[in-house]
């Protein structure tokens, strides 16, 4: 991510907190159309970036930022149990996790915390 970039060192930590908000957001798998497809994607490149950044560099420890990717990886791992309802007739029992990401979170918390 940043060894061999162009990142200026004094640029790093913002960068890497832009890509730690990026991560942040959450998009529906529901949501089938091409331009929430391409976030999605890229997003899961970039959360793979920042397990690399995790394993090599003691950046995504500093202070300021670690609580934010703590919170970015809760966001990714935990999925919310939506409130019941009778319309909702066994919907809590179709929902697909998307263990490319607890995967790439497991190895971000094994290497890096």
């Amino acid at each position: 991510m940043f060894s061999g970039s162009h990142v200026h060192p004094a640029e790093q930590l913002a960068l890497l907190r832009a890509k730690i908000e990026y991560c942040s957001n959450m998009y529906s798998f529901k949501n089938k159309d091409q331009e929430t497809e391409r976030y999605r994607k890229h997003k899961s490149q970039t959360f793979i970036e920042l397990t690399g950044l995790a394993k090599n560099s003691p950046m995504i420890m500093n202070e300021s930022i670690r609580g934010d990717f703590v919170d970015m990886l809760h966001k990714n791992i935990v999925l919310p149990i939506p409130d019941y309802n009778e319309d909702m007739e066994e919907e809590i029992y179709k929902v697909k996790l998307e263990t490319r990401n607890i995967h790439v979170t497991y190895c971000i918390l094994g290497t890096a915390i």
